[in-house]
């Protein structure tokens, strides 16, 4: 009898962590990563807790790091999206895009951290 309320006490604290991490760790991101894919944003596919994370550590242990990031814009064009461990990323390289988003007409939509 102990040992089945044991048993089932080990089972519910599993079970909500496995709940907790998809709420707040893959559920945001998995749905930002569709939002962005509906606006027609191509990227790697979504991979949960791990994304990328094993080809991005073969690419540093060849030490290119930024020949993935060049392979991932010849494949998927200057603006693509790729997770880095559980969190999606949105990786813009197109000059015309960069120029309006860092532009001083729109610092109003770019809120700082305030230890800037």
């Amino acid at each position: 009898m102990l040992f089945q309320i044991v048993f089932y006490i080990f089972v519910t604290i599993i079970l909500l962590a496995i709940v907790i991490i998809y709420v707040k760790l893959i559920r945001p991101e998995k749905y930002l990563y569709d939002v962005l894919r509906a606006q027609g944003i191509n990227g790697e596919p979504f991979v949960p807790l791990f994304g990328q994370l094993p080809e991005i550590r073969r690419y540093q242990q060849a030490n290119t790091i930024i020949a993935f990031h060049e392979d991932l814009a010849r494949k998927h064009g200057n603006i693509y999206l790729f997770s880095f461990g559980p969190l999606t990323r949105l990786v813009i390289t197109e000059p015309d895009l960069l120029a309006d988003i860092f532009s001083r007409t729109n610092v109003q939509n770019y809120i700082k951290p305030p230890f800037f």
